[in-house]
């Protein structure tokens, strides 16, 4: 599982780099974004089988849907420019 994991995000971390023109020194910022909606990925799988289990109501889904959806606009940031 966690091999599959490292994988998933290795090769996101990946398309990434190549969707900003390859830039070196950034490899630490892809990884981390690649972790980053990896997590995001893995939160919408639970709060949707809760929903569909009845755990939660769907009033509770648009709630937490909003707050991670807050949390990935402000986890965006302007790409770092290049050092000189």
């Amino acid at each position: 599982m966690a091999t599959e994991i490292l994988r998933r995000i290795r090769e996101r971390a990946y398309q990434l780099w190549e969707q900003e023109g390859r830039p070196e020194g950034r490899d630490l910022d892809h990884w981390l974004r690649a972790e980053r909606e990896h997590a995001m990925d893995f939160e919408f799988k639970q709060l949707m089988r809760a929903y569909r289990t009845g755990v939660i109501s769907e009033t509770t889904v648009e709630q937490v849907m909003t707050e991670l959806e807050k949390r990935a606009l402000s986890n965006t940031k302007m790409p770092t420019p290049p050092h000189e």
